[in-house]
């Protein structure tokens, strides 16, 4: 992208493979590589929605969704070797709803695919209920003892947030999870507050 504001509907990334070779890399970017010089404002919708592709690299954009309560990256079905890098997520600083997040999936206790080689890297996340929130990414019959399916989650700033900066459940590796830092806004006294939470999720970092 040049420099500029955009207003926008919803960038659905679905089922590109269906398009584009596999060995292809999408790169969504701003040209100038500053996430300040390109804003990406998205009203009453989802930003970016994800679903069945892999080699997606979205970095260096202000990703804006603050006028709503919507998500800024919607992972709607598996995907592989996925970044998301230096980016501003900008959520509604108010609303207290827990779709209001950064970067969501949700997989399926019944999945027979695996969510993995995700990376979010050195990005901001303002507001919002969730800053990233990641369910499900393996099925439940998997060990989790291959290289499959690796998450990283390095170096976000996550602030003015709601409930939990980092929330990652169920059947997932988080190997790589560190140098995250995480402020919770002022209201937040009457939730229930992690900054990071694991539940039931394999991390061998």
């Amino acid at each position: 992208f040049e420099d500029g504001i955009y207003n926008s509907k919803t960038i659905s990334l679905n089922n590109l493979k269906n398009y584009i070779k596999v060995s292809d890399t999408l790169i969504i970017t701003s040209v100038s590589g500053n996430p300040q010089d390109v804003t990406l404002k998205f009203s009453m919708v989802n930003g970016f929605e994800l679903g069945n592709n892999k080699n997606i690299y979205i970095k260096d954009l202000t990703i804006d969704v603050s006028d709503s309560t919507y998500t800024a990256i919607l992972f709607k079905d598996v995907c592989d070797n996925i970044e998301i890098n230096n980016c501003n997520i900008l959520l509604n600083p108010k609303h207290e709803k827990t779709s209001s997040c950064g970067i969501y999936y949700s997989g399926s206790y019944s999945s027979t695919t695996i969510m993995g080689n995700i990376r979010i890297l050195n990005n901001t996340i303002n507001g919002g209920y969730y800053g990233i929130y990641l369910s499900y990414l393996y099925p439940a019959t998997d060990s989790m003892k291959n290289n499959r399916g690796i998450v990283t989650i390095k170096g976000n700033n996550i602030t003015n947030i709601c409930a939990s900066g980092i929330y990652l459940e169920n059947y997932g590796r988080f190997d790589f999870v560190s140098n995250n830092h995480i402020v919770f806004r002022d209201s937040v006294a009457t939730y229930p507050s992690d900054g990071i939470y694991f539940d039931d999720a394999r991390i061998d970092s």
